[in-house]
């Protein structure tokens, strides 16, 4: 089987410069050897926010790095 995910480091610099909320569900798209991170459009409800829960978060089941467990 192969790997579905590959973790990788976002600076936290570049993540706060780039506005993306990592607390807020995220979309992903490779274009031209580009990976763009952006939010999931705000008009659409996805009805989630994030409680820094990541054992039961219905977005995942794979460990986030979240320190705060």
């Amino acid at each position: 089987m192969s790997e579905l995910f590959k973790f990788i480091k976002i600076p936290i610099k570049a993540l706060e410069q780039s506005g993306v909320d990592n607390t807020k569900p995220m979309q992903f798209y490779a274009h031209d050897g580009a990976i763009i991170v952006t939010n999931v459009n705000e008009e659409i409800d996805t009805g989630f926010e994030c409680d820094l829960d990541c054992n039961n978060c219905p977005l995942s089941n794979m460990d986030c790095g979240n320190e705060n467990k």
